[in-house]
């Protein structure tokens, strides 16, 4: 999927975790993976992320008080939804701080062809 978008954009960022939002351990070559794209040029930053618990407050700040596709209030939606929102926006603010004026999130089990 990088290989395939990296001709037609000017960064990339990447936000992974090793361990899941359900505290499954990852692959334990992930890191060094990462750092081999960079190395190759394929990725431009990194940024590991630890999926955590949000509080009530913190759930309630994250989410528009006139959503409703959640389904209920934000405190029903599970922490899971949280820290994906959560990288989503860690890597928005990777590529705005680098500059760039457009922004669009993937993730690795989608593939795009350019």
């Amino acid at each position: 999927s990088i290989r395939s978008i990296k001709p037609n954009v000017d960064y990339i960022a990447v936000v992974y975790q090793v361990t899941s939002n359900f505290g499954n351990k990852g692959n334990p070559k992930l890191e060094k993976r990462m750092q081999h794209l960079v190395q190759m040029g394929l990725v431009d930053e990194l940024h590991r992320f630890e999926p955590r618990n949000f509080e009530d407050e913190e759930k309630y700040a994250m989410c528009s008080p006139i959503a409703t596709e959640l389904g209920g209030p934000p405190t029903m939606v599970s922490n899971q939804f949280y820290n994906e929102l959560f990288k989503r926006e860690k890597g928005r603010q990777m590529c705005a701080a680098a500059g760039c004026t457009h922004f669009m999130s993937m993730d690795t089990d989608e593939y795009y062809k350019a």
